[in-house]
């Protein structure tokens, strides 16, 4: 491994962050935020991404050339706005649990936009997972890679195509939500990270049933709906252990990591404890 051109990397490139919903984004988001200071951080509004752009497109261009990282959920094709060189970063997650996942998320919070629609239509997982409620209950990892959003029209060969494309050369890699700690330690390497790069778990779901738990047709029908996100997740799970490889990322690093991160979660959560009673 080259450390030098490590070094080089994190110092010259910006890095967009493309937030898929349910792959650990927030947690991610939450740990740049912590190793970054403000000034080299550019979070995109989830609610509002059009002014998001606005903001980032009226900056000057020596304030955006300081931005380490834009994150959030964003479209494909933002690196047009950073003066100096880009890759993009993402974390996978296994399409059919993805899913799972955002539909009870979706469940669980008043607030999220189709919440709504979900009680009163009495919407089941797979109804969502098998239509076109929104443009993630489709293909949504190869949709967010290609920039194809228009949820009349499924995802095609050419779609997946071009979100191949888009992987193999325009990424730094892809992480994996399953494979969450060895996704850090990839890209403490890559990025030549002094600060280790532990974390406190955010925005868990506790309401979704366990996966062997659901019937097997439901999963059978979300998986063919999202043919694609399947085939393409299993190309990056190849190419992620193949990352580990080269990188020589080991199971004894990977033990002392999640050691050490627990005494990092245990010290924070005694903080938060020690600051209630105070408060």
């Amino acid at each position: 491994m080259d450390h030098q051109n490590n070094r080089n990397l994190s110092k010259e490139n910006a890095f967009i962050f493309v937030h898929i919903p349910k792959t650990g984004g927030i947690t991610f988001c939450n740990l740049i935020d912590r190793l970054y200071p403000p000034w080299e951080v550019f979070s995109i509004d989830g609610n509002n991404i059009p002014e998001s752009r606005e903001i980032m497109v009226r900056l000057p261009e020596d304030e955006r050339a300081k931005f380490r990282w834009v994150k959030g959920h964003l479209s494909f094709g933002w690196d047009q706005y950073l003066p100096g060189p880009s890759q993009y970063f993402a974390i996978f997650r296994d399409p059919v649990k993805r899913i799972i996942s955002e539909y009870y998320y979706v469940l669980r919070t008043p607030g999220h936009p189709y919440h709504k629609k979900l009680i009163e239509e009495n919407i089941s997982l797979r109804d969502y997972g098998t239509g076109f409620l929104i443009w993630t209950c489709e293909n949504a990892q190869v949709r967010s890679l290609s920039n194809f959003y228009n949820t009349s029209l499924s995802c095609s060969r050419d779609h997946y195509e071009r979100a191949l494309g888009n992987l193999e050369n325009k990424f730094l890699f892809a992480g994996l939500q399953e494979r969450f700690d060895e996704t850090l330690l990839l890209l403490q390497r890559k990025l030549n990270w002094d600060r280790a790069p532990y974390y406190i778990t955010s925005n868990v779901a506790n309401n979704k049933p366990k996966h062997r738990e659901l019937p097997e047709e439901t999963l059978e029908a979300i998986r063919a709906h999202n043919a694609l996100d399947v085939e393409f997740y299993e190309n990056a799970r190849e190419s992620f252990a193949n990352l580990l490889i080269e990188e020589n990322v080991t199971e004894s690093d990977l033990e002392l990591f999640r050691i050490q991160n627990r005494e990092f979660q245990d010290n924070y959560i005694r903080r938060m404890q020690e600051t209630a009673m105070v408060s």
